[in-house]
């Protein structure tokens, strides 16, 4: 909602702004001559329209880039990919608190494993009669296969599960513009599949990431490829917007259309 108030109120200040210019221009030379008008303006007043309309074109850059980076932050966070999961250092899927619990568990197995053996190899020793009888008839828990089977389970940290969420986002905070891009349109792929839609929302949040120049006509097909993965991540609000832009012919600005007007220091 604070977006779209933004947005609104934008726009019409550039409406305003520009009626205004017009409207006071056009009186003026209703009243006078052509001619005497454009002799009695003075430069105060060219100035002071100059300095409206770098100011309407300024709202409508820094709009764009707040709303650029609050579309960065809101962009919902895919799952881990298996790449990245294999890329990234392994983790416990413990919980912190659980891992002395993990740690006597696994001490006292290796502990029971050793006096197993110690055990086995005294009866072994003494009574060599006894280990010639079958597992099935004697019914000896030295003897046994299955126990010995489980002696001999791996470490159980070892086993890992999948990565945190925090840890996947810190991952994510340090990638390239390039790879986040690929990251997400991998992540996407998984979760909706290999369909148009993905890859044109992936393009469209490569250049989003590497600030790149973009038309109206860009910004809608990438905002129309996202909402239709994400209809309920307010995408809509910004179509809206940006087609309102599109039918008034309104061009989408970028810092660095923002150049400094030569001569305005010596006036």
């Amino acid at each position: 909602m604070k977006k779209a108030i933004l947005g609104g109120l934008t726009l019409t200040a550039i409406i305003a702004a520009l009626c205004m210019t017009a409207g006071i221009f056009t009186t003026n030379l209703a009243k006078a001559g052509a001619t005497e008008y454009l002799k009695e303006v003075s430069m105060k007043k060219l100035l002071g329209i100059f300095i409206l309309i770098v100011a309407v074109i300024t709202g409508v850059v820094l709009y764009y880039a707040i709303d650029t980076e609050r579309f960065i932050e809101e962009l919902p966070q895919p799952p881990a990919s298996e790449q990245s999961m294999k890329a990234s250092p392994t983790t416990n899927s413990t919980p912190p608190a659980a891992a002395p619990a993990r740690l006597d568990e696994n001490k006292a197995r290796v502990k029971t494993r050793d006096m197993t053996e110690e055990s086995e190899n005294a009866a072994l020793q003494e009574d060599s009669d006894a280990s010639r009888i079958p597992d099935e008839e004697s019914g000896d828990w030295r003897t046994d296969n299955r126990f010995r089977e489980q002696s001999r389970q791996a470490d159980p940290w070892s086993h890992t599960g999948p990565e945190p969420a925090a840890a996947r986002q810190l991952h994510f905070s340090k990638m390239s513009p390039n790879q986040q891009a690929n990251f997400l349109r991998d992540s996407w792929i998984e979760m909706f599949g290999d369909i148009p839609e993905v890859h044109t929302a992936a393009e469209y949040m490569r250049k989003v990431l590497l600030k790149e120049r973009m038309t109206v006509d860009e910004v809608i097909e990438g905002l129309e490829a996202s909402h239709h993965l994400f209809p309920g991540s307010g995408f809509n609000m910004r179509l809206k917007h940006y087609r309102s832009m599109k039918e008034m012919g309104i061009p989408l600005f970028h810092p660095e259309d923002l150049e400094k007007p030569s001569g305005a220091n010596e006036r």
